[in-house]
């Protein structure tokens, strides 16, 4: 996330016991500096224009992946959607 809380990128797993695991969190930022590298990602948020990043990892409402899976593919439409609104246009 930048300062403001936008967020940039989400991942989301499954805990044996609901606690952090920190390999998933060290994964995410090697997948978003392997992305930034790539130019497949920019290295600012898109809304604010902040070039600072942070990460987090905390629980969500749900209890399993399968329960998640619903609710996410909607949330994720949302933000490609919101994504193309806030893409500069090359007119």
């Amino acid at each position: 996330m930048c300062p403001m809380r936008h967020c940039i990128v989400g991942i989301y797993y499954e805990s044996q016991n609901g606690k952090a695991v920190a390999m998933y969190l060290n994964d995410l930022k090697t997948m978003v500096a392997w992305a930034i590298a790539k130019k497949a990602l920019d290295p600012w948020c898109g809304i604010c224009h902040s070039q600072t990043w942070t990460y987090e990892d905390e629980p969500t409402i749900f209890k399993t992946i399968a329960e998640a899976q619903g609710p996410m593919a909607m949330l994720e439409l949302e933000q490609q959607q919101a994504a193309k609104l806030l893409k500069p246009s090359h007119n």
